[in-house]
């Protein structure tokens, strides 16, 4: 039960309904869900442990924020993790998983186009939890937390850096990233993985330094 729950949680995450800062208070997810509070609190603790969720004295819990910092350091850790994952996807990939993988990649244009924002993190969450699932190791997608880092990233790209994606979309290497994993090139799958996570933060770098007011930087 408090699996379900929990799932349920990152949905509402994923699909913005729940964004960084949002108080999740645990009698409202019970009746919501028709539960008891036991298996709220579990799923509560879960989401603790794995960094989405943040508790507070006194407060109780609210989705995770955070900082630029932060956020840039969880993009060091991907870049790592995540171009294993590609690696190893791309060893083991079938037919069918291409398929899904570009038909996946076709809805995100499609998405960009129209720019729906919160539609196309959702899409492009579920791109980067297929390689991470596809790869075969439980290691990186369960113990390593690969999922709930990359989605601790997505969440908390501050307004002003997220609305231009939809416009480079076609600049960003996920289709480098699903022509390397349906050709079976190993290398040049983690190496378009790791290309397209470090110039995220990169880029990202570089609009906290334009934009962030200077008392507010930090290395």
């Amino acid at each position: 039960m408090a699996e379900s729950v929990r799932r349920h949680v990152i949905q509402r995450i994923v699909a913005g309904e729940l964004a960084p800062g949002a108080h999740l208070v645990e009698g409202d997810i019970a009746s919501e869900l028709g539960v008891s509070r036991t298996p709220v609190r579990d799923a509560m603790q879960s989401l603790i442990e794995l960094g989405l969720v943040a508790r507070e004295p006194h407060r109780g819990c609210f989705v995770a924020r955070a900082t630029p910092p932060e956020i840039c350091r969880m993009l060091q850790a991907r870049e790592a993790t995540e171009g294993v994952a590609a690696r190893l996807m791309a060893i083991r990939c079938t037919d069918a998983d291409a398929a899904a993988l570009s038909a996946l990649y076709d809805e995100m244009t499609a998405t960009a186009q129209d720019e729906a924002y919160l539609t196309y993190r959702a899409l492009h969450f579920e791109f980067h939890c297929r390689v991470i699932r596809g790869c075969g190791n439980e290691y990186i997608a369960r113990y390593v937390g690969a999922e709930p880092l990359l989605l601790k990233c997505l969440i908390n790209y501050p307004p002003g850096f997220i609305a231009p994606v939809l416009h480079v979309h076609r600049e960003i290497p996920h289709a480098s990233i699903l022509d390397a994993i349906a050709g079976r090139d190993a290398d040049a799958a983690e190496a378009a993985a790791r290309d397209h996570i470090r110039t995220t933060r990169e880029r990202l770098e570089r609009w906290y330094e334009h934009n962030s007011p200077p008392h507010a930087r930090t290395d």
